[in-house]
């Protein structure tokens, strides 16, 4: 028997949504993507073509609003979600369809393409397919931005937490699909997660980083270029 884990995901999975109140919900998700992806796409003209794969629980949608891009499109396999977020951003365009059959028809078309924690539930061949194919619909010099967990993350349970994840990904493994594909190795960029505002909380997390970094040497170790629990990559075509 086939399961169909991803239609209705969201709707299937309430934890994966806790509060769809649009004041609420949104407020922290904001500020991490102002932290970890703001400087790479709020320089943008606002009539720049967005494209967000797998976008789920709209929390981009509402980044790009707020930013007043005009020209941003969704697709996710959740339905109910999709018709959803439709009705709270009716300027957007909203799909729920196959992201490989439209994205065949989008050559040079997108200045950034954005995917959050979406990689990770795709088979390998799969993942190359589509990287192959968002390779192709971006304009000449703009972006890819991805975010997913760090396969290499310490003292981190959320890596196969969810049935769907199919493949998890180091900042190394993932760059070698990006250069397989086309992407120029110095256009390739990962970052650590930045850990919200508490200036306190985050030079604790500096000071635990370069400890666990010592200990991991001091036990012939190598420890992992990224950190942090998820891996932000820019890729620049």
């Amino acid at each position: 028997m086939k399961v169909d884990f991803y239609k209705n995901y969201y709707t299937k999975n309430p934890t994966q949504l806790t509060n769809w109140d649009l004041k609420e919900a949104y407020g922290g998700s904001f500020l991490s993507l102002k932290n970890n992806v703001g400087k790479h796409i709020d320089y943008l003209d606002k009539k720049a073509h967005i494209l967000e794969i797998g976008s789920g629980n709209g929390w981009f949608s509402n980044y790009c609003d707020k930013l007043w891009f005009k020209n941003y499109i969704w697709f996710d396999l959740d339905d109910n979600m999709t018709q959803k977020t439709q009705k709270i951003f009716p300027n957007y365009k909203f799909y729920s369809k196959d992201i490989f059959d439209f994205l065949n028809s989008q050559k040079n078309a997108f200045d950034v393409v954005f995917m959050s924690h979406v990689f990770e539930h795709l088979e390998e061949e799969r993942a190359c397919e589509i990287s192959k194919l968002i390779y192709e619909s971006l304009k000449l010099w703009w972006i890819w931005i991805n975010t997913m967990p760090n396969a290499e993350a310490p003292y981190t349970s959320q890596r196969y937490l969810d049935v769907t994840h199919k493949k998890i990904y180091s900042s190394n493994s993932f760059s070698q699909i990006l250069l397989e594909i086309g992407f120029e190795k110095n256009n390739i960029n990962h970052y650590e997660q930045v850990l919200g505002n508490n200036i306190i909380i985050r030079g604790i997390m500096k000071i635990f980083k370069y400890f666990h970094k010592a200990f991991l040497l001091s036990a012939g170790i190598y420890p992992p270029k990224i950190f942090t629990q998820n891996i932000f990559t820019i890729a620049k075509k």
